[in-house]
């Protein structure tokens, strides 16, 4: 069988009913921009690939035939989907570069598992996301405003930047990890909050755009983390500490962790861009705990 060629801009409404692929392979190309409004875009024949270029918007479910069936998102092509996305075992690629899935139900949806990876992982609208394995993103991961993403029992590996537009991120126990090689950052105008986080980053920095706390384990591996005027957070309070384990890395910025615990050393890895300065108190006695902010000047200390 051949392959079929989807192109053009504008809607296609039948709403009560679905819209079948059924012959062969089909290719979207890249300049299509198109709604798809049905009950569900679904296969029916086995071994069949759908190759989106362009721009997908499905209101409605997309379901596969069995595990042959396969939906390719190529580099800088977007799928909006607002129903289910191959919730059995038909395959979804989107690891190409520049390329977004979005989630945009109002309704709850389960992310669907990848091959690989995702690249761009997009969720819009009021309503519920739930992984169901750990999810490695390697470009920009969005929550949009009133959408929530619940990592479940699962842990997320980010390249790129996390941006949270007034959604909200349900961290669970889990943790979450950037390890991009290029900069990469952490948005949310009212500050984010993660249980675990590993900086594991080979190079280029991640830079905190606003205020970020970590509730239990801060993993520095390698990689600078760049407050600027915003503060990193290490536990909740004095009855959550929180345990930073360090290799590699400096806080550039302020670095606040709760004490209440004396003849510990309490780690700063604090510094500048290009040189290391960290402080490491330790209290003998500690009457009432609270929490103290590090940060490095690199200012001439002056002549007493």
């Amino acid at each position: 069988t051949s392959t079929v060629t989807l192109a053009g801009t504008g809607s296609i409404n039948i709403t009560a009913q679905d819209l079948q692929v059924r012959g062969g392979d089909v290719n979207i190309s890249s300049a299509t921009n198109l709604t798809v409004n049905v009950r569900a875009f679904n296969y029916t024949r086995t071994g069949i690939t759908v190759t989106n270029n362009g721009i997908i918007t499905i209101i409605g479910d997309l379901q596969e035939m069995d595990a042959t069936s396969t939906w390719i998102n190529a580099a800088g092509s977007t799928l909006n989907i607002s129903g289910d996305l191959f919730v059995g075992a038909g395959v979804l690629s989107a690891s190409a570069v520049g390329n977004t899935v979005n989630y945009s139900s109002s309704a709850a949806q389960v992310v669907k598992v990848p091959s690989s990876s995702y690249y761009n992982l997009t969720v819009t609208n009021p309503s519920i996301r739930t992984l169901q394995a750990n999810t490695d993103i390697n470009g920009t991961f969005t929550i949009n405003a009133g959408a929530t993403v619940d990592v479940s029992s699962y842990d997320v590996t980010i390249a790129g930047n996390f941006t949270n537009n007034g959604g909200t991120f349900n961290e669970q126990s889990r943790t979450v990890t950037f390890d991009g090689s290029g900069a990469q950052s952490i948005t949310n105008a009212l500050g984010e909050l993660f249980y675990n986080l590993t900086v594991n980053k080979s190079a280029g920095t991640l830079t905190l755009n606003n205020n970020v706390t970590v509730s239990n384990a801060l993993t520095m591996s390698q990689g600078n983390i760049v407050t600027g005027v915003n503060t990193l957070t290490l536990g909740t309070s004095t009855a959550n500490q929180g345990v930073l384990s360090y290799t590699s890395g400096t806080i550039v910025g302020n670095f606040q962790r709760w004490i209440n615990t004396s003849a510990i050393a309490y780690l700063f890895p604090i510094g500048t861009s290009s040189n290391y300065r960290p402080a490491q108190p330790t209290f003998n006695s500690i009457g009432t705990g609270g929490s103290i902010i590090g940060k490095f000047v690199a200012t001439n200390p002056g002549i007493a």
